[in-house]
């Protein structure tokens, strides 16, 4: 009688005890996947901004004919060339024409900052 009250509580110890670590498991799972959306997310992310001298608009650097060494530029932000390395976009930046005043802009989460100006 005695032996089995002691199995049972160690049954019950052992079920507790499986309970918490699997807890414990699922709680370390979601943290990771969370960690690595939102690592995803708000990885930096950079354009090119050029601003006319005469005018003042802003256009922004839609793509690079690297073979033609030609650019094509948009006044919309959404066709923006998005860069995911700012050395990359430094790099194009500075072999884009000076006269139009190119800036690096980078998106965190929500907001373009100005990086530097050209």
């Amino acid at each position: 009688m005695i032996y089995n009250a002691f199995l049972d509580k160690g049954v019950v110890y052992m079920g507790v005890i499986f309970n918490f670590l699997s807890n414990i498991i699922t709680l370390l799972i979601f943290v990771g996947v969370v960690y690595f959306i939102v690592k995803r997310i708000v990885s930096p992310k950079y354009r090119i901004v050029l601003t006319d001298p005469v005018t003042g608009y802003r256009k922004y650097l839609k793509s690079i004919d690297g073979i033609n060494h030609s650019y094509t530029y948009s006044a919309s932000a959404e066709d923006a060339l998005v860069f995911r390395d700012g050395d990359r976009a430094e790099r194009f930046a500075s072999s884009v024409n000076r006269e139009a005043f190119p800036e690096v802009q980078m998106k965190r989460i929500i907001v373009w900052h100005l990086v530097n100006k050209g």
